[in-house]
């Protein structure tokens, strides 16, 4: 999960969406066995609106992943 991808409060746009889905797809398929991602469009559940969750084939991938975007900033935000 990858979450501050979207100022708290803001409201989603499908173009929104679309652009972080892009975006992270662009950072997270340059690490081998992506296997899906999707973008959280509304809040709950845990997972506030504009989170990423990104799928890997292995526990080492997701580990790449995660080391390669921590801390990383989106859009001015911390991811």
């Amino acid at each position: 999960k990858l979450s501050g991808m979207l100022k708290r409060g803001a409201q989603m746009t499908d173009e929104d969406a679309n652009e972080i889905l892009d975006d992270m797809r662009g950072e997270l398929s340059a690490i081998k066995g992506l296997e899906s991602i999707r973008v959280v469009r509304k809040g709950g559940l845990g997972a506030e609106k504009g989170s990423v969750f990104g799928v890997f084939a292995t526990q080492e991938q997701c580990s790449l992943a995660k080391e390669k975007l921590h801390g990383k900033v989106y859009d001015s935000r911390k991811i």
